[in-house]
């Protein structure tokens, strides 16, 4: 699993029940197919150690810290992810879902996943090993709705039971659930 947050109980939740239990967590703050964070441990300096574990699946997930890039940036950063992993001799899954976000199923984060869907779209029309699961445009409805969180609850959907005051990072409950 890469990701832009240890904050992922979520993610091992989800893998164990589909029967994944031995799950690799390898994420960091700030991160995302484009934005490097602050801090020198990107997804460049992940790579080799994610490959090195041999997962059968390698999950990616969309981040809001992605969500201001352009679409050509988010393009070329999917495609760049990919090949590196590609290239590190990684011949299995990989599985990028969108942003798990706060509910905003309008504006950024619908164009964010938009876009990220379009960039899995390009890479899968040379790797049929690369999946793209929604998270906001699911068509079964978003994972998350409503746009509230647990110091500010507005009383619509599940955001105010899973997100932190920064409506960005989940608290434990919504790493539960």
């Amino acid at each position: 699993y890469f990701g832009a947050d240890r904050d992922t109980g979520i993610f091992r939740r989800t893998w164990g029940r589909i029967g994944c239990d031995n799950v690799y967590l390898d994420a960091q703050g700030g991160t995302g197919f484009v934005a490097g964070g602050a801090n020198v441990y990107t997804a460049d300096a992940r790579i080799n150690a994610v490959v090195a574990f041999a997962p059968d699946i390698i999950h990616a997930h969309g981040t809001v810290n992605d969500a201001s890039k352009t679409a050509l940036e988010i393009s070329t950063g999917v495609a760049l992810f990919v090949s590196k992993l590609r290239a590190a001799s990684y011949t299995g899954w990989i599985v990028i879902t969108g942003h798990v976000g706060n509910g905003n199923t309008t504006g950024t984060e619908t164009t964010y996943e938009a876009n990220l869907r379009a960039a899995v779209a390009a890479v899968t029309a040379t790797d049929s090993k690369v999946v793209f699961v929604p998270a906001s445009g699911d068509a079964a409805g978003p994972w998350v709705e409503g746009s509230g969180n647990v110091t500010a609850t507005t009383g619509v959907g599940n955001a105010d039971d899973i997100f932190g005051s920064d409506t960005v990072h989940p608290v434990q409950r919504g790493m539960e659930i």
